[in-house]
């Protein structure tokens, strides 16, 4: 398999063992505290909120950044009812 992929056996053997990277541990770090911030709002505040509310936490985030993460987990904010 490394011949056809043109990789070396011990490279390959290097990249199996090698630990996650430090932006995927701060990624995973981020998205759980996103998870919990939606739920302490049942499910209300969207990316600009959360952002907004992290960074108050002391979270170092962007709106975009934390958008993306909703994204990937499948997370909408519920819409309120309009005004009649």
């Amino acid at each position: 398999m490394c011949r056809c992929l043109e990789v070396s056996a011990s490279g390959y053997y290097r990249w199996l063992g090698r630990g996650e990277s430090p932006r995927a541990i701060r990624r995973k770090r981020v998205t759980e505290k996103v998870i919990d911030t939606f739920e302490v709002f049942k499910a209300r505040y969207g990316a600009p909120r959360i952002a907004r509310e992290l960074l108050d936490a002391g979270v170092p985030c962007s709106t975009n950044y934390i958008a993306g993460i909703m994204h990937k987990e499948h997370i909408r904010a519920r819409n309120g009812k309009g005004f009649r």
